[in-house]
């Protein structure tokens, strides 16, 4: 099951997206993340990307709050196949 097949990735906008993956015990989580789409990778075949690059963002409320602080972000290739939008979100 592709979770993503629905999804348009729009690089540079602010996504959450809720990212499913099996952990070393073979059990499902599921971690939310607030992301600024940088790059779109793997679209070769045009079957949709298959992974993206993306500047994930620690603290969604002080990056709102329109400080110029850096250190809340890190730099993450997200596999799309693991990858749902959440619905509802506000921007």
């Amino acid at each position: 099951m592709h979770l993503s097949d629905d999804i348009v990735f729009n690089v540079g906008e602010i996504e959450t997206y809720a990212y499913v993956f099996q952990n070393t015990n073979k059990e499902f989580q599921t971690e939310y993340i607030h992301c600024i789409v940088l790059k779109i990778l793997d679209d070769k075949n045009n079957d949709g990307p298959k992974r993206m690059l993306v500047k994930q963002i620690h603290n969604l409320e002080t990056y709102l709050s329109g400080l110029n602080s850096y250190d809340h972000f890190s730099e993450r290739i997200l596999n799309t196949e693991k990858i749902t939008k959440l619905i509802g979100t506000k921007r």
